[in-house]
């Protein structure tokens, strides 16, 4: 999976998209891209991902929606 699948099955999980992934398949995409950059030399694809994520955050978390921040937490 790369950086822009992630970001973009994580918008549709907080939007409640109906194409949105399960949030066990979604997890487990994760741990799975976690687990492949650990396996690097570089930290450009987790300094990637945290722009990313940052970007999801500012963009679509709703502070007063606890299921969002939830899901992002997660």
């Amino acid at each position: 999976m790369t950086i822009s699948d992630i970001s973009r099955q994580l918008r549709l999980l907080l939007t409640n998209a109906p194409e949105a992934p399960s949030i066990t398949s979604f997890l487990q995409a994760v741990d799975d891209f976690v687990v492949e950059c650990s396996a690097g030399d570089t930290c450009g694809p987790a300094l990637q991902l945290e722009e990313e994520l940052q970007a999801v955050y500012h963009e679509v978390i709703d502070h007063s929606v606890l299921s969002q921040l939830k899901m992002f937490l997660s």
